[in-house]
Formats: C-alpha cells, sequence, structure tokens
C-alpha cells in the first residue's frame, strides 16, 4: 500500500482510490467505501487524480446533506474543467430539443448506475445485488405511475433542476417547458426502472417501449458519457418521501452543455481532448501546444466547432511553414504572435521549422479533430490529409553493424580526455559514468533514452536468480515518467552487459550512497532526463562522421528490435521486453511471460560482427 491515504496499489502497479464514505452518509450512498481504479502505475500522477476525486466526492457530499448542488459550480476536477466564477446559465425557455436531450441523459444514467452495481466487485454491491426485492421494486413503480397520472413531480423536477445545474444551467418552476420537462423525467425514470426489474430476473431481452422515451434516444443521442462518476443526486423510484440514488457521470459543466445545446467552443474541445488523454508523457503533450496556439490563433478560443472550416486549417498550415524556428528566442520574432512572426520570417529569410515537423504538427491537429469526429463533436475533420509535402528525410533508421562499430570504438568507449567536452578527443580518461553506459543500455536492453537516464540504483534487482531492470515510474525522487502503462516491465540484463562489466559498476554506484544509477546525468528544464542527453548524443554522432538525421539515439530501439526478429523471438516476447503495446485482448488474458523466458529470449540477440571484447572487464 502507498504511504498516502486514501491510496491503495494493486497487483500489477496500478494505483487505486480507497475512501470510506461518512458515517452519517452511507445509508444514502449505499456503501462503505469507495473503491475504484485511478488507472495508472505512476505515483505523482496518482496522487494528482487522487485530489481530483477527493474533490469531487465532498461536492458530491455537499450534495447529499445539502439536498442538492452547490450555487456555484464545484472546483476543478481535471484538466477540461477548469474553476470559474462565472455564474450559472440561466434558461427562460426550455426548447424540445433541450427535453429530448435531458431526457437522454436521465435513461443514460440510470441504467449506467444499474451496470456499474452489476460489474462491481465491492461486497456493499454484491450486498445490494443480493438484497434487490422485486415485489418491492413492482410497487415502487406501481407509486411512481400513481405520481404521474396525478401531476406529482416534484421529485422529478427536483432531478431535473439538478441534471441542468450540471450541465452549467438554472431554471425554475417559471421556466417555459419546465412542468413538461418534469413530466418527461418522471416518464423515463419508470421506463428505466421496468427495463431493470427485467434485468433482475434475467431477462435482458426488453427495450424501450415507451414512444416519448425511444423517441428522444433516436433523435437526440447522448454525448459520449463521461467515465467518473462525480455527483450523487436523487432519481429513481419518484416517491417524495425515500428517493433512491444515482451517480451521475460528469467531469465538467463544459462537457456536458455541449450535449444539451450543441454549442462546443474550441476552447472547450482542447480541453476535453487533453483531459480524454492522461496517459501522456510531458514531451507528447508538449508537441500538441504549437498547433493548438496556431490554431487558437487563426480561428479564436470560442470558435463552435462545427464552423471551423478547411480554409482555416489551410491557414494554420501557411502559419506553421512560414513561422521560423525557435520563433519566442529569437530576437527578431521574440514576443510577437505567431502570424506576425511568420511575416518576419518570411520578409526577412529567417530559416524556417523543418517539413517534418511542420507535418507532425498537422498530423496532431488533424488527431485532435479525430477524436472530436468520433466523440460526435465534429461532422467530419477539417484538418485531414493536411500537410506541408514530403520532408524528403527517411524515419529513424536502426543502427547497421558498422554504425555501431563506429560508435563503440570513439574515444569515449576507447579512451578520452573527460565525459564531458572532451569526450570525442583521445585520452587516458576510461571512467564509465551515464554517458558511457546509457548507449549500451538501449543496444542491449531495448530501453527508451529516459528510461535508461532516469534509472535508480534500486531499479536494478534480481527475480529469480536472473539480474534485470525493473523499469516503472515510482522513485524516492518522483523524477520518473513511463511513455505508456506497457513501458511498466522488467527488462533481464543481457549477458554481453555483464560481461561489460554492468553488475560491478551498480555495485560500485550503491556503495557510494547514489540514488540515481547514472548521478553525473542532468535533468532538461522540463523534468526529462533524456532532453540533455538527446542533444548531447547528436553531438557525439557528429563527431563520429554518423550526421545522417535518421539516426539518433532512438536507432538502438530499432536496432534491438531488428535483432529480436532475426532471433525469431516470438512477437508478444518482444513486445513485452520493448514495452511495446499489445494489441487486441492478449494484455487481458494473463500475466504475462516469466523473467526465464524473457532472459532466454534476451539471450539471444546478437549484433553480426560488433565485437565488444575490448570493453570487457
Amino acid at each position: 500500500m502507498a504511504a498516502h491515504t486514501g491510496l491503495q496499489r494493486r497487483t500489477g502497479g496500478v494505483y487505486y482510490l480507497r475512501l470510506r464514505v461518512p458515517a452519517d452518509l452511507r445509508d444514502l450512498v449505499g456503501r462503505k467505501e469507495i473503491v475504484k481504479s485511478l488507472r495508472t502505475r505512476d505515483l505523482p500522477t496518482a496522487k494528482s487524480l487522487l485530489r481530483q476525486e477527493m474533490r469531487a466526492l465532498d461536492d458530491a457530499y455537499q450534495a447529499l446533506r445539502g439536498g442538492g448542488l452547490p450555487a456555484e459550480p464545484p472546483p476543478a476536477t481535471s484538466p477540461s474543467a477548469e474553476a470559474t466564477d462565472a455564474p450559472l446559465l440561466r434558461i427562460d425557455a426550455l426548447t424540445g430539443a433541450d427535453i429530448g436531450r435531458i431526457t437522454t441523459l436521465t435513461y443514460h444514467v440510470i441504467l449506467e448506475l444499474d451496470a456499474m452495481i452489476r460489474r462491481d466487485p465491492d461486497p456493499e454491491a454484491q450486498r445490494l445485488r443480493r438484497s434487490y426485492d422485486k415485489d418491492r421494486h413492482a410497487a415502487a413503480i406501481a407509486r411512481a405511475e400513481q405520481d404521474l397520472r396525478a401531476g406529482r413531480l416534484a421529485s422529478a423536477a427536483d432531478l431535473a433542476t439538478v441534471l441542468l445545474r450540471e450541465l452549467g444551467c438554472t431554471v425554475d418552476g417559471s421556466t417555459d417547458g419546465y412542468a413538461e420537462l418534469a413530466r418527461r423525467v418522471q416518464t423515463v425514470v419508470i421506463e428505466c426502472a421496468r427495463i431493470v426489474q427485467s434485468r433482475a430476473v434475467g431477462d435482458w431481452s426488453r427495450g424501450v417501449e415507451n414512444e416519448e422515451v425511444r423517441t428522444a434516444l433516436a433523435n437526440y443521442p447522448l454525448i459520449p458519457k463521461p467515465a467518473t462518476p462525480a455527483t450523487s443526486i436523487p432519481l429513481a423510484a419518484p416517491s417524495a418521501e425515500a428517493p433512491p440514488r444515482v451517480t451521475v457521470p460528469s467531469p465538467s459543466a463544459e462537457h456536458l452543455l455541449a450535449g444539451l445545446r450543441k454549442v462546443l467552443t474550441l476552447d472547450q474541445l482542447v480541453k476535453l481532448y487533453i483531459a480524454a488523454h492522461p496517459q501522456w508523457s510531458g514531451p507528447t503533450a508538449k508537441t500538441y501546444q504549437m498547433p493548438l496556439r496556431a490554431v487558437r490563433e487563426v480561428i479564436g478560443d470560442q470558435r463552435p466547432v462545427d464552423r471551423i472550416s478547411r480554409d482555416a486549417c489551410r491557414e494554420v498550415l501557411r502559419i506553421l511553414s512560414d513561422l521560423p524556428s525557435n520563433y519566442t528566442k529569437r530576437p527578431e520574432t521574440r514576443g510577437l504572435s505567431m502570424t506576425d512572426a511568420a511575416r518576419v520570417a518570411r520578409d526577412h529569410g529567417l530559416p524556417r521549422l523543418a517539413t517534418k515537423t511542420v507535418n507532425a504538427y498537422m498530423n496532431n491537429l488533424s488527431a485532435l479533430f479525430n477524436w472530436a469526429t468520433d466523440e460526435q463533436y465534429m461532422a467530419s475533420n477539417p484538418a485531414r490529409k493536411l500537410s506541408a509535402g514530403s520532408s524528403g528525410r527517411s524515419r529513424r533508421k536502426p543502427f547497421t553493424t558498422d554504425h555501431l562499430i563506429t560508435i563503440f570504438r570513439a574515444p569515449l568507449y576507447c579512451g578520452c580526455k573527460d565525459d564531458r567536452d572532451g569526450y570525442a578527443e583521445p585520452g587516458p580518461f576510461r571512467e564509465r559514468r551515464g554517458r558511457f553506459w546509457v548507449p549500451l543500455l538501449a543496444l542491449w536492453g531495448g530501453l527508451r533514452l529516459n528510461e535508461a537516464c532516469q534509472l535508480d540504483t534500486t531499479d536494478v534487482v534480481e527475480v529469480d536468480g536472473i539480474l534485470g531492470l525493473h523499469i516503472h515510474a515510482e522513485g524516492p525522487l518522483n523524477d520518473k515518467h513511463l511513455k505508456t502503462a506497457a513501458a511498466h516491465r522488467f527488462v533481464p540484463v543481457h549477458p554481453e552487459l555483464d560481461r561489460l562489466g554492468f553488475r560491478d559498476f551498480v555495485r560500485t554506484t550503491r556503495a557510494a550512497g547514489a540514488i540515481k544509477l547514472f548521478p553525473d546525468l542532468p535533468r532538461g528544464r522540463g523534468g526529462y532526463y533524456s532532453e540533455p542527453f538527446s542533444k548531447w548524443f547528436g553531438r557525439f554522432l557528429d563527431k563520429c562522421g554518423l550526421d545522417d538525421p535518421s539516426l539518433t539515439h532512438h536507432s538502438f530501439r530499432h536496432s534491438f528490435r531488428d535483432a529480436l526478429r532475426e532471433a525469431e523471438v516470438l512477437r508478444e516476447v518482444v513486445k513485452a521486453l520493448g514495452g511495446w503495446e499489445r494489441e487486441g485482448t492478449d494484455e487481458l488474458y494473463g500475466s504475462g511471460y516469466s523473467v526465464r523466458v524473457l532472459f532466454a529470449a534476451m539471450a539471444k540477440i546478437r549484433y553480426g560482427a560488433l565485437d565488444l571484447s575490448h570493453l570487457y572487464v
């Protein structure tokens, strides 16, 4: 268990929230504690998500104690829900479309609760399933139908008000269409209660039979439902005396307001897109900053997304194509808007962004709009296939055997002046530190650059008698990052690394009291150890005469995968060793390969005529 209140780490390294429900609310909530996966193995990320969830639960408890939600929107619980002092939107008249969408939302909320209870392994949820009483359920439906016929709709009206508040809106009894909304909500509650009744006795064939509800679902499909339950509100069996409860999935008022009014701005879309990708690492997130800055400048934050034209996206492409490299740092363009910086670059012939970079930015912009199309926020992608043309460069290549011989015969490995500025000059310095070992770990272990640079001394472990590297995002300095969840893995140390003295190096570094395995490697300003190392390695390759731009440190990883392929290692074992994502349902079953299977595959790796015996100890 992690040393953090409410945080647990389960088998597999995934963190969970586990919090007790306040005693005075347990009967109302229907359980003694809340248990929920945070879907991350990264401790800092888990702590941040825990704080967000705790704020959301506090809001929910406040709503339950006070009989409704706070008058102001709750504090931000995700990047998509920034705190604001803006008042709720006052609605003077509810349209038929508004009523239809609230009908749809109510339907999905009730059935989502039922699904949550059915799949929840928590003992309290199981107790709720076992305690189902079909006679009480039938009686509740009968009372609800009587209330509907008699016009007793206070409970449904309260539910409608709370739902509208969650959408960022406020109404009251004088609002045109409010009485019809309450009647419609009561109708959908009854319809859902009948569906749940059938499912409880094993009949899953019953669909929506009420014509009004069926029409609303067909004409006003719900926006993709948020994943995080946030606010508890009264819902089912509309009796004023003892209304049951349901959890409304709602990470932000902006998200649901878009579904009600069908007015989603570019700013809201960007926030939702970022919130939908919490797994992004820092470098990945940074690649979206430039195109989003450009599209905001050209289009504007408040432009409805359904009014973003292809011409506007072409203008974004034109600006990016003309933009000078490092425009925020250049004296000629510092402080200018992107549009003005692009104009200055054209007028003065400044060096522009590489075509490859512009295309990467446009691909990210297109990915944003593809996601919006998939989520039904937009009808089509206005940036589809827009690019700056061919860059004339190939993808990053693997190192050939000749490349590897050149690299490991360089002064850094055979004796240099020093491993700082004098790494390319022959000399007596032979001390083995970060710059010596990181390329070798990438070649013989397939480690990504940041994975190798950020290793702690405690990450080198023995499992079943096999020395290996535990690649994960935890550590005493909270300075580690993983690119994806699949990157969390155990990498056996290749026998060649043992012959090169890696085991002795680890022992010596630990004896010196170091936390980091490579304490000489600095972190970059963005928090990643790979940032300064990558720049240095580019200069190192130039000094070696390997100035092909498609050769980078990542080329070691390409070589590693090619070597596994040459050794005819099973594809799934390759992915397990390299931390590559697995497709389909394979990752859902079993616990992976044993350490001995992984080691046997690792030991098969060879690199042709590469001979490192001059480095053996």
